[in-house]
């Protein structure tokens, strides 16, 4: 990923929810106009300043110095914040007031890539560090959050794809046109995936037998769930399970 330089009199469409690593110019630093409704908001970064920039605005216009920086994708870290939050059982929250920007710094890492935005927002959430409360809000405000969000929080009912999306508020159409985009891949795939990790979860964790665990989490048949960890993994659920007690064991 190469950075782009703004310089002065630029202006970025930020109607929906953008995400920048930025820093600024070395000498003069940098000022952004954050436009809203009532009125203008000026942001300042000082020389050499560098950190990860949300906005969710009309106008975003630099009005002096220039800034460098890179564009992550907001779908893709709106789906990683998703997960973050049913990690910390934070799914489900309601919607908060409406954020306009947020900034936490940053130093420019070694290799800009998608990994080390993914990287950036997972450790900043554990550490809970300063800015990020408006920059989380301003990802989650963005539909793939809300798709995932409600897929995870609702993907161990086993029910149709039909009457989850009926639920959500959407034709089964629409709905799988969205998770498509939030998932990059079709919702009932993403769900058998994530179907699958919880009971081997479960078998790692538990000492019900196979059959019960296939049952508990809405397998047909023990023969069922065994093909799709031979399918995943190469190997019948307890081959795999002696194997990972292996491993933890070295």
């Amino acid at each position: 990923m190469s950075p782009v330089t703004w310089s002065a009199g630029d202006e970025l469409s930020a109607g929906t929810t953008r995400l920048f690593w930025f820093e600024a110019g070395a000498e003069q630093g940098c000022e952004i106009i954050i436009g809203q409704q009532d009125e203008d908001i000026s942001f300042n970064l000082t020389g050499g300043e560098a950190g990860m920039f949300a906005v969710k605005s009309k106008k975003m216009l630099i009005k002096s110095g220039h800034v460098s920086g890179v564009e992550a994708n907001v779908i893709a870290m709106a789906k990683l914040q998703a997960f973050i939050d049913a990690g910390s059982r934070a799914v489900g929250q309601t919607r908060k007031r409406e954020t306009l920007f947020g900034f936490s710094h940053c130093k420019r890492p070694q290799q800009l890539s998608w990994k080390k935005f993914e990287y950036w927002l997972i450790s900043q959430s554990v550490k809970k560090c300063p800015g990020m409360d408006n920059i989380v809000q301003l990802i989650r405000d963005n539909e793939c959050y809300w798709i995932v969000n409600y897929l995870l929080t609702h993907s161990d009912e086993y029910k149709s794809l039909r009457e989850i999306g009926g639920r959500y508020g959407l034709s089964v159409s629409h709905f799988r046109r969205l998770s498509k985009s939030a998932l990059g891949n079709t919702a009932k795939v993403e769900m058998c995936d994530w179907r699958l990790i919880r009971a081997i979860l479960d078998i790692m964790g538990d000492e019900q037998n196979l059959t019960a665990i296939a049952m508990k989490h809405g397998y047909a048949s023990l023969s069922h769930f065994s093909g799709d960890v031979k399918n995943r993994f190469g190997i019948p659920p307890r081959d795999l399970k002696k194997m990972i007690h292996c491993e933890l064991l070295k």
